[in-house]
């Protein structure tokens, strides 16, 4: 089974060999459309697709459960998306689904999903319940603020480190490999990146 009908085909090809770019042209599509209309192209998608960058386009990794686990997965998912020319990367703080403010488990994944994602290109939070700090407990809502704060204060240097993105292609997350490629240690740690 190819995975389409045989009869399918796009104005740019058969679906065998253009059904999976299907982010890169949605994404062209909006952005023209906004750019028409003298509105900045910007754009949050879940998908992606090599070269879509140009478009505008940030991507997420979509509706995550609120786990330490999926935390895990996001750090990776984000580097290696980044690695791969997509810069403008987020995830959701927190995760998307799951978990209850007044869980001290699920307190601490925010407050760390917080420390990941203010080194994001993005600082984005967002999910299927009442995300407000404040319901996190006061220890909790200390660490968010100061760390959206920190964040803030960074504004400038993030904004620096995109335009170097795009002037040279270089992450702004990356794994340690990246900068020190004749470390054979840094091969393999999987658990730490560099935020520049």
């Amino acid at each position: 089974n190819k995975g389409y009908p045989d009869s399918t085909y796009y104005s740019v090809g058969p679906a065998e060999q253009v059904g999976m770019a299907f982010p890169l042209f949605h994404s062209q599509t909006v952005h023209d459309g906004l750019v028409a209309q003298g509105k900045p192209p910007i754009m949050l998608l879940r998908s992606a697709w090599a070269g879509q960058q140009r478009h505008g386009s940030a991507v997420w990794n979509g509706d995550m459960k609120s786990t330490f686990e999926v935390l895990e997965r996001a750090i990776r998912a984000g580097l290696n998306i980044q690695l791969s020319g997509i810069a403008w990367w987020t995830t959701d703080v927190g995760g998307f689904s799951g978990g209850r403010p007044s869980d001290a488990e699920f307190r601490e994944l925010v407050t760390r999903w917080f420390q990941y994602g203010c080194t994001c290109p993005l600082l984005r939070q967002h999910g299927h319940r009442d995300t407000e700090p404040w319901l996190l407990g006061n220890e909790s809502y200390a660490i968010i603020v100061d760390i959206i704060r920190m964040r803030s204060a960074w504004r400038e240097y993030v904004m620096d480190a995109m335009t170097q993105v795009s002037n040279t292609g270089m992450p702004v997350q990356r794994p340690l490999w990246y900068d020190f490629p004749d470390d054979p240690r840094a091969w393999d740690v999987e658990d730490q990146y560099l935020f520049e």
